[in-house]
């Protein structure tokens, strides 16, 4: 049986952190993203405005919100989606962080949230760093 194909990835990024550990409030969050270069991609590179409109905060907060691709090399094995949010007015929240639309690459295999790595940095106002975690869904259409 032939592998499953898609032309869109939608993956939403997750955080999950105890925000009562913070003195203050949770006021950044990054979230790093491994993606499949070879199976995903998004058109652009650093924060142009294509790489921009792909990307969406999910989480409620306000403040300066703004997304950076790097493409490693031709391989496509190692490629980085950095996504962050820093709010001084009111604290981030865990839970759905941002979702992300990735065009799926011709002939490729769908991916799976296996195929993505997810390294989160959570920080308060006041600079302490909180342990966290994060996860990824993704669906896939045709």
């Amino acid at each position: 049986t032939a592998a499953a194909s898609c032309k869109t990835a939608t993956v939403t990024i997750r955080t999950s952190y105890e925000a009562q550990a913070a003195p203050d409030f949770v006021a950044g969050v990054t979230a790093m993203l491994r993606y499949p270069g070879t199976a995903l991609d998004i058109p652009g590179t650093g924060n142009q405005s294509t790489v921009l409109a792909r990307v969406t905060n999910l989480s409620g907060a306000g403040g300066l919100f703004s997304a950076g691709d790097q493409d490693s090399d031709q391989s496509g094995s190692d490629d980085l989606l950095s996504v962050g949010l820093i709010s001084t007015g009111s604290a981030v929240s865990a839970g759905d962080f941002a979702r992300v639309l990735f065009d799926c690459v011709s002939g490729a295999s769908a991916p799976t949230a296996d195929d993505f790595d997810c390294i989160p940095d959570v920080s308060s106002l006041f600079g302490n760093t909180l342990e966290a975690t994060c996860s990824v869904t993704v669906a896939t259409a045709e």
